[in-house]
């Protein structure tokens, strides 16, 4: 149809192959992913000539879809050259309707920043990173809804910042993508995860300047955010009532020690799935204590796991390693595991 009326089905068909592309790459098919959003790209392109006004800004948002595939596919150079064509056509376009495009630029600005710093241009990446972070403020200045936006591009320039060389500059990022998460949340607790993060970023920050202190106190703030996101269905009905025995008996041992050497004389039937699920399925902290006790476990030699919940230099200092990983769900397990850490 494209090839007999393409002025008709040629936009369809473009369209037809991001989303093609989208669902190839969900499912791990990323050459496939590639080549139909090239072909949607090409399509576009060939209309924007006829077309600029309706197709320019349909070639750019496909221009940065196949930079991410292009990246994905490891040819670095093709996507940094595609995701730049899309920011020039952006700007363009930002300039005489900034209500409809200036989102989408900010947006392709960021994408743009991450792959300049991956190409090893620093300062490019910087540069970009400042302009996103403008426009998102300009946008939030207006709209709310661009708030998190902009807390996010604060923490993507913070780490460009820092890469750069300019730590105080880095720190002041950093400590505004906290304020913003901390006002997101007072309306709505979704904003947590990315408050936790935030508060992560701030402490690598904080510790790059020396104030260990500050580093800690914004680490311990995420580590104790992060120990309250877990586990919220109902108890399972009909369970094996052999698994919640065992699981019983786990739960009535005083001591972290007496739970430890428990978990070493059980430890194949508590990491069995249907025991797993029992303790996934609970709306108890304890059990989601135990829960992360098992998910350490299966990283862990015992006597590894014995000195994270029982050291609390130790717990933080993997609570460290894991903000600096960005490994939020090893945060997670430690903060729900370890008592001391969280109480410290």
């Amino acid at each position: 149809l494209a090839r007999t009326d393409p002025a008709t089905f040629r936009p369809q068909l473009a369209d037809s192959l991001i989303k093609l592309s989208f669902e190839q790459c969900q499912n791990g098919d990323a050459a496939s992913a590639l080549h139909s959003i090239a072909e949607a790209a090409a399509h576009f392109r060939q209309l924007a000539q006829a077309n600029p006004a309706t197709f320019l800004p349909q070639l750019a948002s496909s221009l940065h879809g196949l930079s991410l595939r292009q990246r994905d596919n490891g040819d670095q150079t093709a996507a940094l050259a595609s995701i730049s064509e899309a920011v020039a056509h952006l700007r363009q376009f930002s300039q005489s309707d900034p209500a409809t495009f200036l989102p989408n630029l900010a947006d392709s600005l960021s994408t743009l920043a991450d792959q300049q710093g991956e190409a090893g241009d620093q300062t490019g990446a910087l540069h970009s990173s400042a302009e996103a972070v403008a426009h998102y403020r300009q946008l939030a200045h207006f709209n709310r809804a661009f708030l998190a936006h902009l807390a996010e591009s604060l923490c993507r320039l913070s780490l460009h910042q820092g890469n750069t060389g300019d730590r105080t500059g880095a720190l002041h990022s950093s400590i505004e993508a906290v304020t913003h998460n901390r006002e997101l949340i007072r309306t709505d607790p979704a904003y947590l995860p990315k408050l936790a993060e935030s508060l992560g970023n701030l402490s690598l920050h904080q510790g790059n300047i020396g104030d260990r202190t500050g580093a800690q106190h914004s680490m311990t703030e995420a580590v104790k955010i992060v120990g309250r996101l877990d586990h919220n269905d109902t108890v399972l009905t009909g369970a094996d009532p052999g698994h919640r025995a065992l699981l019983d008996g786990w739960f009535d041992t005083r001591t972290l020690l007496d739970s430890i050497t428990y978990l070493a004389k059980h430890r194949e039937a508590l990491q069995h799935p249907a025991t797993r699920k029992i303790l996934a399925s609970m709306d108890l902290e304890v059990a989601a204590r135990h829960l992360a006790i098992l998910d350490l476990a299966t990283a862990e030699p015992l006597d590894k796991l014995k000195v994270l919940l029982t050291d609390p230099d130790a717990a933080e200092s993997a609570a460290l390693d894991a903000i600096e990983n960005a490994d939020l769900t090893r945060l997670r397990t430690i903060a729900t595991a370890s008592e001391a850490l969280r109480e410290r």
